[in-house]
């Protein structure tokens, strides 16, 4: 290993760490309590430290939204590869999305404060405009198809994404929540309410 590769590696260790870091202060304070002292202090390093690898908070801000949300987004879809037919897929969505919350709350609700709260001042890229796009193409895909009735597509994937975008809300205020019970609650309430009746 080359000198240059082994500070490489070493900076993207402290980089990673300084992200979780910065995860752990948001989704246990909330943003408003998040500052650049508080995640040096759980890391054990210096703010220095930390402007030397993210140049503003909103950069460091950004990194975590961008790397949860890169997990979240292979997670979801992963599990909807090989899946047949519009409702399927719908159903499939919000279990995936609901294992993931589930599964990663910590890191879930540190995005969801980032996001929130940020404004202007972190634009990350993709995120809940990604998934609204692709749900809104699934339901126009399902209206041609017959499967689901006629509405307002982009309406519903909007409508869609908020009892989503709820648990993580009610989460925040019930770390004990019962994230599978609701998204079986969702997945139950899209199906009976999109489907086109026969």
């Amino acid at each position: 290993m080359t000198k240059t590769s082994s500070k490489t590696f070493i900076e993207q260790a402290r980089r990673q760490q300084i992200v979780e870091c910065a995860i752990d202060i948001l989704a246990e304070r909330g943003y408003a309590q998040t500052s650049l002292s508080r995640i040096a202090e759980r890391a054990a390093i210096s703010k220095g430290v930390i402007s030397y690898h993210f140049a503003s908070k909103a950069e460091l801000l950004a990194s975590v939204v961008a790397e949860v949300f890169e997990e979240f987004s292979g997670f979801v879809h992963a599990r909807l590869e090989g899946v047949d037919g519009v409702v399927s897929t719908l159903r499939a969505f919000f279990e995936a999305n609901m294992q993931f919350i589930d599964g990663h709350r910590k890191h879930m609700l540190a995005m969801f404060e980032v996001l929130e709260h940020a404004g202007d001042e972190v634009q990350p890229l993709g995120t809940r405009e990604s998934d609204l796009r692709g749900l809104q193409q699934l339901l126009e895909e399902g209206q041609c198809s017959k499967e689901l009735r006629e509405f307002d597509a982009g309406t519903m994937a909007a409508t869609l994404l908020s009892l989503r975008d709820g648990v993580l809300h009610q989460l925040s205020r019930e770390p004990e929540l019962d994230v599978v019970a609701h998204g079986r609650e969702i997945v139950a309430l899209v199906e009976r309410g999109l489907r086109r009746e026969r």
